[in-house]
């Protein structure tokens, strides 16, 4: 869908790694959860204001525990630093146990 001459990756990336960042404050690893290799895409949905409407996950990392603990922590922040633009208040992120875990 249209682009905004290159200038969008830049803010998107940029957004996307705020959530990524905030969501891993709170994150908290689920019982049992020895796989380092678990990824889960999530579809966030975030209001003009940076409040969270909705989670969905998108692509199960095939560990529902894994799945959950993630939906619970973006659904925990429940609100983000306002969308920069209305194309990013539908997100698709993926989610590592690797990546979240190392804070």
């Amino acid at each position: 869908p249209g682009g905004s001459g290159g200038t969008g990756v830049g803010i998107r990336g940029a957004y996307e790694q705020h959530i990524v960042s905030i969501v891993q404050r709170v994150w908290e690893a689920p019982p049992r959860a020895d796989r380092s290799t678990y990824l889960a895409r999530v579809r966030i949905s975030i209001a003009v204001d940076g409040s969270v409407t909705g989670v969905q996950v998108l692509e199960s990392s095939g560990s529902p525990a894994f799945d959950g603990s993630v939906v619970k922590a973006v659904t925990d922040v429940a609100r983000f630093e306002a969308p920069p633009n209305a194309s990013l208040q539908q997100i698709v992120i993926g989610f590592a146990y690797e990546a979240l875990s190392r804070r």
